[in-house]
């Protein structure tokens, strides 16, 4: 999993990193709400074509990836809202929230 997506984090400045147990974050600075569009289309084909498996008897289908995008065009007073982690925790509740629905 960690290959597929240092693999699609290609431009020079892009940044990936393990976020926690089971989460992974690309930061990808001067992109705009399209950069990580095409982003996230890659690493969905990428791991669909890894099959990786769950690894517990009984667990559904291939491993799956959910997703979320969080936006931000800096301008005066809003990057110190980044160090708070503010963005990122607003991008895990929508991604969370959208999960159980299947949306992914």
């Amino acid at each position: 999993m960690a290959a597929v997506i240092g693999e699609n984090a290609f431009r020079p400045a892009d940044l990936s990193a393990r976020y926690g147990g089971e989460e992974f974050a690309i930061v990808m600075p001067e992109t705009d709400h399209e950069g990580p569009r095409k982003v996230v289309e890659r690493l969905r084909d990428g791991v669909a074509r890894l099959r990786l498996s769950h690894g517990a008897p009984g667990v559904g289908p291939p491993v799956t990836l959910s997703i979320g995008i969080a936006t931000q065009i800096p301008t005066e007073g809003v990057c110190s809202e980044w160090p708070s982690g503010r963005p990122i925790r607003r991008c895990m509740r929508q991604t969370f929230r959208e999960e159980p629905r299947g949306l992914r």
